[in-house]
């Protein structure tokens, strides 16, 4: 155990605070700075470590005026003269440690060191992970810096080999949207929607299952949820032709049901409802036949498209267009189809 001022590091590079530490406060920042300075000298790991996930706690410990002046020009520092696993250590806690700070230019420092690493991410994990994080900026950034610098990003993670990494990046995206289409940046909200929209009429049915993926976290607003551009997309893929997009809405609205009361008593909502409890298939049943909705419902409430599959695009040319990231399959729609359950 090695013992620097008002920090222990044991052998496995875990760090512990005295509780001196957290009643001196700001007043301890004399004796923290040293120890990061001496942290940011030492070779060991295991130090190395301690640094790179301490440093938002130490913020917290000192405030922000401290974490802006010293803490944070150390870090940027120390990201840059580290590999790959410190970096991704200080990559979980920026987040954290951003919402402490306010200096809105000393923020935008900080967005270089989620480009740099991006492209280093190669494992399932750690992709999943660094998506989230990049989600969480959602409360940090403004709605520009977010369309522009931070989607980019992790867009191209929707177009993961992996599934699991192409669902989990829907719904940390659907965060940063989720803020954007709170706001009043009447641009940034339109492409939102068209991004959104892309993905619910992909001709790939996998895309179009994302949809819900990104409603998990536009649903934690309910008038962003019930507009009518959301909706109308929901109405057109409960007619899915692919049962598989028909079970994950089924699915979708079920588990949403346990979670949200206000769904209960809306009349859209219902239409919904009731239209996929006349679905044929036994996935979609099992999941919708636990709903209770009122007996008389207004079908007019539902918009029947009989041809809703012909709404269908080839390509998810938006994507090309806002972030000059072209889609894998693009180009060769007979990947599209392929393997479609009906």
């Amino acid at each position: 155990m090695k013992t620097f001022g008002y920090v222990k590091v044991d052998e496995f590079g875990n760090h512990y605070y005295t509780e001196e530490a957290y009643s001196l406060g700001k007043r301890i920042f004399g004796v923290i700075k040293n120890v990061i300075d001496n942290f940011i000298l030492d070779k060991d790991y295991r130090i190395k470590k301690t640094i790179s996930t301490s440093f938002a706690e130490i913020a917290k410990i000192v405030g922000t005026e401290s974490a802006q002046t010293d803490i944070a020009p150390s870090i940027l520092n120390y990201f840059d003269n580290n590999g790959f696993e410190i970096k991704n250590y200080i990559i979980n806690k920026l987040p954290e440690f951003l919402s402490i700070i306010n200096d809105e230019s000393l923020k935008d420092k900080f967005i270089g060191c989620f480009v740099k690493i991006s492209t280093e991410r190669k494992q399932r994990r750690a992709k999943v992970q660094f998506a989230k994080t990049v989600g969480k900026l959602s409360l940090i950034y403004n709605d520009k810096i977010l369309f522009d610098k931070l989607l980019p990003i992790i867009i191209p993670y929707c177009f993961d080999e992996v599934n699991q990494v192409k669902k989990k990046t829907c719904r940390y995206i659907g965060q940063i949207m989720l803020q954007i289409l709170l706001h009043d940046n009447e641009e940034l909200k339109e492409k939102c929607y068209n991004i959104i929209t892309s993905f619910a009429r992909c001709r790939h049915y996998h895309y179009r299952q994302y949809f819900f993926d990104f409603c998990l976290s536009i649903i934690k607003n309910k008038d962003v949820f019930l507009n009518k551009k959301i909706l109308d997309l929901f109405k057109e893929l409960i007619q899915d032709k692919i049962v598989n997009v028909r079970i994950k809405a089924s699915f979708f609205l079920n588990k949403m049901y346990n979670k949200y009361d206000w769904i209960k008593e809306e009349s859209n909502i219902k239409g919904i409802v009731n239209q996929l409890q006349k679905d044929k298939s036994k996935e979609v049943l099992e999941n919708i036949t636990e709903i209770e909705i009122a007996e008389n419902i207004n079908q007019t409430e539902l918009i029947i498209k009989e041809n809703v599959n012909e709404l269908f695009t080839d390509e998810l040319n938006i994507i090309k267009e806002y972030f000059n990231f072209t889609p894998i399959g693009l180009g060769n729609t007979n990947w599209l189809n392929r393997n479609n359950k009906v």
